[in-house]
């Protein structure tokens, strides 16, 4: 697998301090019980389904204005490749009309 950026798997990010991909956002819900918050993100990623219900504090990830998806979907290289081919079209058709 490729080293990059976009690879890098969740809980890598979140315990990397210079990677502003991941924003753990802690969100308080003190209602019906105290604090159940976890330690930190990453413990909080390995609880089970059952443990993670149960909890009435938790943290939530915020959006930092950068993409965890590295899909073309999620990356615009679909978008990227479709103007791509439009200006490469209308090149053409410039260089067509600049011959007559």
């Amino acid at each position: 697998m490729s080293k990059t950026w976009k690879t890098r798997p969740l809980m890598v990010r979140i315990n990397d301090k210079e990677d502003k991909a991941v924003d753990a956002v802690e969100n308080h819900d003190h209602s019906e019980f105290g604090c159940s918050l976890p330690d930190s993100p990453v413990a909080q990623l390995k609880l089970t389904h059952e443990q993670w219900r149960a909890l009435n504090c938790r943290y939530d990830w915020g959006y930092s204005g950068h993409n965890l998806c590295g899909c073309p979907m999620c990356t615009d290289r679909w978008g990227k490749e479709s103007k791509k081919k439009e200006r490469r079209q209308e090149g053409r058709k410039l260089a067509q009309q600049k011959d007559y």
